[in-house]
């Protein structure tokens, strides 16, 4: 796979099809492998950009704990070092979140906006009623965590799958080389968690982007992701086309790749056109 240097480090990427580039951004402990089920339901229309963030994959990283504004900017970077920017950008749960901080710190580079469930803790702590499945979701997450550092890997990973990202049976329903892939990628998630303001948006900045937005949502996925993305659109894209689709979960890409992808290539096509 093809290597791109920015900001310090080597990031692993894949380009192909022809037509408005669209670029893809993967979520934590996951990497640009478990978009590879949609690629090809896109690259007949567009210019299909996947890569492994910094730390993810076959990326490197730098010495001590990365941000997401690192994530940010290596975003950056790269739609500009392909020249691909303005992008129809595309992001899955953390990608979501490191997409929509492009949108409100560079709008100019995004030609439409797609995300999928971001978490955007910080909606939660502002809802009485919410405030008790945060504070459940933290004592979860530090239990993953003690996990993990203690060298856990395989059960970090399930935990994580199961009790934050798809629910329960989630885990079950991957294949082993996507287990794998959640199990190599793990100790990622280390270093997010570790920074709570990477769950939280500039949110003036992030409503004067004015491009297409789509947000969508799964039926089947955990309750405190649909609110936060239900909060997203009422409170700062009104305007946003929104999905919900019963059927999926959190990572649609993975489960239904062909109708996730069919979403994305509908409202793509249609800004472009």
């Amino acid at each position: 796979m093809p290597m791109i240097s920015v900001n310090g480090v080597e990031l692993c990427y894949e380009l192909s099809g022809s037509g408005a580039p669209l670029v893809l951004v993967h979520g934590s402990s996951i990497d640009q492998t478990t978009w590879f089920l949609v690629v090809p339901e896109l690259e007949g229309e567009f210019r299909v950009a996947t890569y492994d963030r910094r730390g993810h994959g076959r990326s490197g990283s730098l010495p001590g704990a990365g941000s997401i504004d690192d994530d940010v900017d290596d975003l950056s970077a790269l739609l500009h070092g392909l020249h691909l920017a303005p992008a129809h950008v595309v992001g899955s749960s953390f990608g979501s979140l490191v997409a929509l901080r492009l949108a409100a710190r560079e709008p100019t580079a995004i030609r439409s906006l797609a995300v999928h469930e971001p978490p955007v803790l910080f909606y939660l702590a502002e809802d009485l009623e919410q405030l008790p499945v945060l504070e459940e979701l933290v004592r979860i997450g530090g239990e993953i965590f003690e996990q993990v550092e203690r060298g856990d890997l395989p059960g970090g990973a399930r935990r994580f799958v199961d009790e934050l990202a798809m629910g329960s049976g989630g885990w079950k329903s991957l294949t082993d080389a996507q287990r794998e892939v959640f199990i190599a990628n793990i100790r990622t998630w280390l270093d997010e968690r570790a920074e709570p303001a990477a769950y939280d948006i500039d949110r003036r900045a992030l409503a004067r982007f004015d491009g297409p937005v789509l947000i969508s949502e799964g039926g089947r996925s955990p309750k405190h992701l649909k609110r936060i993305a239900q909060k997203i659109r009422s409170e700062t894209f009104p305007n946003a086309k929104y999905a919900l689709v019963e059927a999926w979960g959190h990572i649609p890409h993975l489960t239904h790749p062909a109708e996730y992808a069919a979403m994305v290539r509908e409202f793509a096509s249609s800004v472009t056109a």
